[in-house]
């Protein structure tokens, strides 16, 4: 398995038909600002392959690049891969193609701000996944476009076993997701939950 970088075309055709299915339509950034960020060099956009050069795309996931700093945007198995270990293979993909990395954040939904039992039982299992992942709670909770959301960190191998603390995080979250938005839509809607 390896993740290779997203043609155009390809990346059009996962925001239509994927990932209208897979993220709810207010955490979705417009496929304009996504290209956008190809084109400057702080978007990253991979697709999850099978080990040959002729093999179907099975995931994606997307990063928003600031500097060494990344924030894990988008990711997802496509639903028919599901229950297949690819996420787990994504994770250690990530991990090896970001190991020259300063800082990889993951932000994932809250399952305390979910709407029903459904929707917590959802957000319950996806937080234990990343946990079992390796994947570092921050402490940070925070709400974006509001969208309620917990960041989680894989944390670098270069960075050792230091962790970064709450301030760090939020002011790398802030930095990370300003390479998109502006500074003055970041204070609007974005919210440190205390």
């Amino acid at each position: 398995m390896e993740l290779r970088i997203l043609t155009e075309t390809q990346l059009e055709t996962i925001y239509n038909t994927r990932m209208t299915e897979d993220f709810p339509e207010n955490e979705l950034k417009p496929l304009s600002m996504l290209k956008e960020g190809v084109k400057q060099g702080i978007y990253e956009c991979y697709g999850l392959f099978g080990d040959d050069a002729e093999s179907e795309i099975m995931g994606y996931t997307f990063f928003i690049k600031s500097g060494l700093d990344y924030l894990v945007d988008y990711l997802a198995i496509f639903k028919e891969h599901r229950s297949e270990g690819l996420g787990s293979v994504t994770l250690r993909l990530i991990r090896e193609k970001l190991a020259h990395a300063s800082s990889i954040l993951v932000e994932i939904e809250n399952p305390d701000r979910s709407a029903d039992s459904d929707e917590w039982v959802m957000r319950t299992r996806r937080q234990r996944f990343y946990l079992r992942n390796g994947l570092i709670d921050t402490g940070v909770r925070l709400t974006c476009f509001e969208a309620p959301f917990i960041m989680l960190e894989i944390v670098p191998d270069n960075r050792g076993d230091k962790l970064l603390s709450g301030d760090e995080v939020f002011a790398l979250y802030k930095k990370d997701l300003t390479t998109l938005i502006s500074e003055e839509r970041f204070h609007e809607n974005v919210i440190l939950d205390k």
